[in-house]
C-alpha cells in the first residue's frame, strides 16, 4: 500500500523497494521522495531495504493546513518507521530531513536505528544569533523568504545565479536543475514559507550532542545552501565520533550530481557499521574501543569561582547537589574547615565533554600553561568572518573577566586566533 496514516490522519505516501536491512530516506526543503531516485537502485541491489516518503505537504502525500513543525515533522518519520516495524535502520537525510531526522532521534530514541547519514545537513543553526555569531544574516534569511512568497520561480532562478545548487560538479546538468526546480515549484506555498521557517530557526546544537548512533556527515565544499562551515563541520564537531566527508566542487544537491561517490560511501558506511551476530546494539569496535573517559584538572586559588567562569565559557553547569543539601554554599560548611572551599567541578549537560575539577594549591602561578584548552568559536570559518566571530566572543568573556593578550593573526598555516587569560591568569585560545 503506497500510502500510511499518522497520528492526525495525514496520509504520507511511501515507497519500499528492496529486501535486507533498512534504509530510510527523509528529503530535503521543497522537494519530495524522488530526490532519492539515484541511491535507490544502487543501495537495493546491494542488498538493502530502501523506505521513503513524501514529507506531509510534499509531492504525493495530503497537504494539510497544519503540522510543519520540527516535532511533528519528527513524529511523521516515526509513524514510518513504526509502520514497518524496521530495526536496526540506518538513517539518510538530506538538507533540512537532517533536521527532522535529529528531531527524532532526540524524541523517539535510538532503539531502532543503528546508524546515521546526514547529507549537506541545515544543522545545527542556519540564524545568526547573539550565541552564533557566524550564522547567516537575518536580513538575507528574511529577504529569501519574502522572495519566496513573492514569485517562488523567480526565487529558484535567483538562487541557482547566486550560487549554483550543484556547486562545480561536472555531475551537474541543466536537466537536473530543471528536475529540482520543478519539484520545488510543485510544493504548495504555505509548505513552503511554514518549512522555511523551521530550517532556518531551529537550533540543533544540544541536540546534536546527544546522538549516541554512530554518524556520517557528508557536504560538498561548494554548498551555497548551506555552507559546509555553518553546518557540515560543526554537525561533526557536535556529534560524538562523527565521521566528516568533503566533496570537493560539489553543492548541495550531490545526492544527484555525486550520486556515484556517495552511494559507494553510503554502502561502506553502513557496511561497516553492520553489528556482528552476538555485539550489543551501538558498541564500537576497533581501536576507539582503547579510549578512556578523562577529567580535566586546574591548580588554583578560588576554585568555585573559576569553575564558574568557565561554566560561562563553555556552556558547562555545576553538577547537581549532594542529597541533604539545598547550596553548595550548605555543603562546603559540612567540610572540616581546612577543606572547605577546596574544591569545585563543572560539567558538560550533555554527557559529551569532559568533567572540569577546579582544585585549591598553595602555589600560585609563575610560568607558562604547560597545557591549555583551545575554545573552539571559528571553526570552519575564515578570513573576515571568522576574525569576527573570535573577536565577538573575545569581548563577550572580557566583560566575565578574562584577559585577551594578543592577536595571533592568520598565516600559510594556520587561521587566526586569540590568545586569552581566564580570571587566574591561565592561557587559553579562542581558535
Amino acid at each position: 500500500m503506497p500510502f500510511i496514516e499518522t497520528a492526525d490522519r495525514t496520509s504520507l505516501f511511501v515507497t519500499d523497494w528492496g529486501s535486507g536491512p533498512p534504509v530510510v530516506f527523509t528529503h530535503a526543503w521543497g522537494l519530495r521522495s524522488d530526490e532519492w531516485n539515484y541511491q535507490i537502485p544502487a543501495l537495493a541491489e546491494a542488498g538493502l531495504r530502501c523506505v521513503l516518503y513524501d514529507r506531509r505537504g510534499h509531492g504525493r502525500s495530503d497537504r494539510p493546513a497544519t503540522g510543519y513543525d520540527i516535532d511533528t515533522l519528527a513524529d511523521d518519520l516515526a509513524a514510518v518507521i513504526d509502520h514497518f516495524g524496521l530495526r536496526e535502520a540506518t538513517l539518510v537525510a538530506h538538507s533540512l530531513g537532517s533536521k527532522e531526522a535529529v528531531r527524532y532521534l532526540t524524541r523517539h530514541g535510538d532503539a531502532r536505528i543503528a546508524r546515521m547519514v546526514l547529507i549537506a545537513p541545515t544543522t545545527p543553526l542556519l540564524r545568526r544569533t547573539a550565541d552564533n555569531p557566524g550564522g547567516l544574516d537575518p536580513a538575507l534569511i528574511d529577504a529569501n523568504y519574502a522572495a519566496v512568497a513573492t514569485d517562488v520561480p523567480k526565487w529558484c532562478a535567483d538562487f541557482e545565479k547566486a550560487g549554483p545548487y550543484f556547486g562545480n560538479s561536472p555531475g551537474a546538468s541543466p536537466g537536473l536543475i530543471d528536475w529540482t526546480i520543478k519539484m520545488i515549484v510543485d510544493t504548495p506555498m504555505h509548505v513552503l514559507l511554514e518549512t522555511f521557517k523551521v530550517n532556518a530557526d531551529i537550533d540543533m546544537r544540544a541536540e546534536l550532542q546527544k546522538i549516541q548512533v554512530p554518524a556520517l556527515i557528508v557536504h560538498g565544499d561548494q554548498d551555497a545552501s548551506a555552507p559546509i562551515g555553518l553546518t557540515g563541520r560543526k554537525t561533526a564537531e557536535l556529534i560524538s565520533g562523527a565521521s566528516l566527508t568533503v566533496y570537493p566542487g560539489a553543492g548541495h544537491g550531490l545526492y544527484a550530481s555525486d550520486h556515484d561517490a556517495l552511494n559507494a560511501d553510503l554502502l561502506t558506511f553502513i557496511n561497516g557499521h553492520r553489528p556482528q551476530p552476538g555485539q550489543p546494539h551501538h558498541t564500537r569496535t576497533g581501536p576507539m574501543a582503547s579510549v578512556k573517559q578523562f577529567q580535566v584538572t586546574f591548580d588554583c586559588a578560588e576554585p568555585e569561582r573559576l569553575a564558574r567562569f568557565w561554566c560561562e565559557v563553555l556552556g558547562y553547569v555545576v553538577p547537581p547537589l549532594p542529597e541533604g543539601f539545598a547550596t553548595w554554599a550548605d555543603f562546603d560548611r559540612s567540610l572540616a574547615p581546612e577543606d572547605q572551599g577546596s574544591w569545585f567541578a563543572c560539567v558538560d549537560p550533555s554527557g559529551a565533554g569532559p568533567r572540569l575539577y577546579f582544585q585549591r594549591v598553595p602555589e600560585g602561578k609563575v610560568v607558562k600553561n604547560r597545557l591549555h584548552l583551545d575554545v573552539r568559536v571559528g571553526t570552519g570559518l575564515v578570513g573576515e568572518e571568522r576574525l569576527a566571530t573570535l573577536e565577538a566572543e573575545c569581548e563577550r568573556l572580557v566583560a566575565l573577566g578574562a584577559v585577551r593578550v594578543r592577536l595571533l593573526p592568520a598565516d600559510d598555516d594556520n587561521e587566526s586566533c586569540i590568545v586569552m587569560q581566564d580570571i587566574e591568569g591561565n592561557e587559553f585560545d579562542l581558535d
